[in-house]
């Protein structure tokens, strides 16, 4: 879990944040990840190239990956998804919640 200096600012400064993420090792990067809010996560990827946005999922598990998808702007998730390869797409949409 994140302290709530570290929320504030991810959730104060998300495109910052972005950028801070995208510079680090996919592995910490993922790290971070995990460790934030979903939707916070969610935000913060929105901030990302697509390219990088990618990255960092696909060192995700898939059901968290989907979470974090899923509290994506639409367009953000589609550019990710895109420059994803099939296997990982394959595992996170099925992953993804459904509407009830």
């Amino acid at each position: 879990m994140l302290d709530a200096v570290t929320k504030g600012y991810l959730m104060l400064h998300p495109a910052s944040a972005a950028r801070t993420l995208a510079r680090l090792d996919g592995k910490d990067a993922a790290a971070a990840f995990s460790a934030m809010p979903r939707q916070v996560a969610g935000n913060v990827l929105e901030g990302m190239a697509p390219v990088s946005a990618a990255r960092c999922l696909s060192m995700l598990p898939p059901d968290v990956a989907s979470e974090i998808l899923a509290r994506t702007a639409l367009p953000t998730a589609i550019a990710a998804i895109r420059a994803m390869d099939s296997k990982h797409v394959k595992q996170w949409l099925t992953q993804l919640p459904r509407p009830k």
